[in-house]
């Protein structure tokens, strides 16, 4: 791992966001990560460096966070207020007795709470806009950022010659500006289809954004004037996701630690709601020992009182099954943990030193395979994902 990946990294505490300020390094939007590369890989930096393309990714990145905002604000809004409209009538139910004035007042809550409910999961159920468009956006910016290193690894040896030849510069430069138009063409006329084509791509034969790269091409350029091109990959391509997906792996708002709390939460309370079960169960039976009829026990207000409890617990069960199965924590962990470790391995290899050019490439193919499948992985996950109760 580079000094720069090291001290992208920092020192976070359990409480820290591991993202934040992420700047998708690998397409060099920061500075920092701009600075490193001048001192490394100049020459590298000048004919890679692509502000086009890290135009468009900003504009779909951003309009991508926003329609996953707005997406995960519906399912959150659906079921809160599904839950407050099933408690406040419970409540209303379970407690006579109670002032006319607050039985008014919970009947209208639990009355407006359901129509919100309603109208935010049939928004979402009917219509699925914010999710769509967030998966859409977001299959295009991973195409973009596919399309930044294919480009490259699949133009090797223009890519040499283009350090120190003008003129191959600019055929460079005008060879990866009509693979960035078609791909821009191609999403702008198809865009609704393409995650449908992504998630069932089951033989994975779209990996290549160009038909040309499909088949494997040694380039013809030595191993030394390579080097600093692997050198610049290896930056760019492994080491900038291997710290992402890293950082995805820790702390507290990572999708493991949450999963695990869920998990942890949902066990206990399923405990809770055993132990609360079989105490309700007794108490009823012992309080119709002393009546006309068993019947009679479970009319006892203490037994409608703690019923009333319970199926509250019963709520907040499903309520974080629910949240569970919106935000899709277990394959999410699984996905990273998967992509991680596979990130690590290719790069272990990549940086052996008995690894050859045509080696390299090979690693480099794999890589871009790999980032096919993670994507596919994410959008079968976020397609399937919903706060269904």
């Amino acid at each position: 791992m580079s000094e720069n990946t090291q001290q992208n990294r920092g020192i976070h505490g359990p409480f820290d966001d591991k993202l934040a300020g992420w700047q998708n390094d690998d397409l060099i939007f920061s500075q920092k990560q701009r600075d490193f590369l001048q001192e490394h890989c100049p020459d590298q930096l000048r004919v890679a460096d692509w502000p086009e393309l890290r135009e468009m990714f900003k504009a779909r990145d951003d309009e991508a966070n926003r329609d996953k905002r707005d997406n995960r604000s519906l399912g959150f809004i659906a079921l809160l207020f599904g839950c407050v409209a099933l408690l406040s009538a419970a409540i209303v139910r379970g407690f006579s007795g109670l002032p006319d004035w607050l039985t008014a007042t919970l009947l209208l809550v639990s009355a407006i709470s359901g129509v919100v409910a309603v109208i935010s999961g049939v928004t979402r159920a009917l219509f699925r806009s914010p999710k769509h468009t967030w998966l859409a956006r977001r299959l295009w910016t991973e195409r973009l950022r596919q399309l930044n290193f294919q480009f490259i690894i699949n133009n090797l040896d223009l890519a040499v010659k283009a350090v120190s030849d003008e003129s191959k510069l600019a055929e460079w430069n005008e060879s990866r500006a009509k693979q960035l138009s078609l791909l821009s063409h191609d999403f702008e006329q198809k865009v609704s289809q393409r995650v449908r084509n992504i998630v069932e791509d089951l033989d994975e034969s779209d990996v290549w954004i160009s038909p040309d790269w499909q088949d494997f091409k040694p380039p013809g350029a030595s191993e030394a004037s390579l080097a600093k091109w692997f050198e610049f990959l290896l930056h760019q391509r492994f080491e900038v996701q291997e710290d992402y997906s890293s950082r995805q792996l820790t702390g507290m708002k990572s999708p493991v630690f949450r999963h695990q709390l869920l998990s942890r939460v949902s066990a206990g309370l399923t405990v809770v709601l055993i132990l609360f079960s079989l105490g309700v169960s007794a108490l009823a039976f012992c309080l119709g020992l002393s009546k006309e009829t068993f019947s009679d026990g479970l009319k006892d207000p203490w037994v409608v009182q703690l019923g009333l409890i319970l199926g509250g617990l019963g709520i907040g069960f499903v309520a974080l099954r629910a949240v569970g199965d919106g935000l899709q924590l277990q394959a999410e962990s699984d996905r990273y943990l998967w992509y991680n470790a596979g990130v690590k391995n290719l790069m272990a290899r990549y940086q052996a030193q008995e690894t050859s050019k045509v080696e390299k490439l090979e690693i480099l193919r794999a890589m871009e395979r790999m980032s096919y499948q993670e994507l596919r992985g994410f959008l079968q996950t976020n397609e399937r994902a919903g706060f269904w109760v």
